[in-house]
């Protein structure tokens, strides 16, 4: 007697077909967050890594964060090439702030073991995908007394952002000492080490929006909010450690300080 296969039924295949995408969908979700949960978990790694070695930079260097450098040794550094940034679709970016990577490569770089800590594993806009991939650098130090003038900086001098010119590294007890004196925005406040934050991995909430001048630039506009983990970011504090944190209106943790940008994002602005 003759046995004859039989095969599947054009619905059968169907329903099959169906369970499928219905699993897809479901899994898909939970797959995304979970790489997103383990390259963050690589970022606060890194964070560690980075508070390690400036602490080690520090302890011998009479407690002082590292210098930022002068405009002749910022000339000897090596600068990257021209790359596409999305954030301008009519123009191939070649601006590069040396103030990013001097840390990157002098400053730190014999207290530095893994180079893969300097670039962020998930830029998801526009901004953080240009630190990340386009200035090499996705670690901002929180060297400055403005940078949204709620913080007194890590160099003296008052180094603003992209300004080429040297300072000198302040210790932890300066920095304190000028919380105290309340010379920033925010009042005379007592912070400790394990809340000062030191570096971040770059990002910026809805504040940018207002911060940045779009026109004439062919930048996109309202690319803000800009988070590379979730609705935050990894901090460095100056004690060594690292945190993701979920970020106020502007580049800081949520109640970071008193001020309105540091604020939760849904809370109105002031008028």
């Amino acid at each position: 007697m003759a046995w004859h296969q039989k095969g599947f039924t054009l619905i059968e295949l169907l329903v099959v077909i169906a369970i499928i995408a219905i699993l897809a969908a479901i899994l898909f979700p939970v797959f995304v967050t979970a790489l997103d949960a383990a390259k963050t978990a690589k970022c606060v790694v890194h964070g560690q890594e980075l508070g390690k070695a400036s602490i080690m930079y520090m302890d011998d260097w009479n407690g002082r964060f590292p210098r930022t450098l002068t405009e002749a040794e910022i000339a000897l550094l090596p600068k990257p090439g021209p790359y596409d940034w999305p954030g301008t679709p009519r123009a191939v970016e070649t601006y590069w702030p040396a103030d990013l990577s001097e840390y990157r490569l002098v400053t730190l770089r014999k207290y530095v073991k893994n180079d893969a800590i300097w670039i962020c594993l998930s830029p998801k806009g526009y901004y953080t995908k240009r630190y990340a991939y386009g200035f090499q650098c996705s670690w901002f130090p929180r060297y400055q007394d403005s940078g949204g003038g709620s913080d007194p900086g890590f160099v003296d001098g008052d180094r603003g952002f992209c300004d080429d010119s040297t300072g000198a590294g302040r210790t932890i007890a300066e920095v304190q000492s000028l919380d105290l004196k309340g010379e920033s925005i925010c009042g005379p406040r007592n912070m400790p080490p394990s809340r000062k934050i030191m570096w971040q991995c770059y990002a910026l909430g809805r504040w940018g929006n207002s911060w940045f001048d779009f026109s004439g630039s062919g930048w996109i506009p309202n690319m803000f909010p800009d988070y590379p983990h979730g609705d935050g970011s990894v901090f460095v504090y100056a004690d060594g450690h690292a945190a993701r944190m979920r970020v106020g209106k502007a580049w800081a943790p949520v109640r970071y300080t008193n001020l309105w940008m540091d604020q939760d994002p849904s809370v109105p602005d002031p008028h």
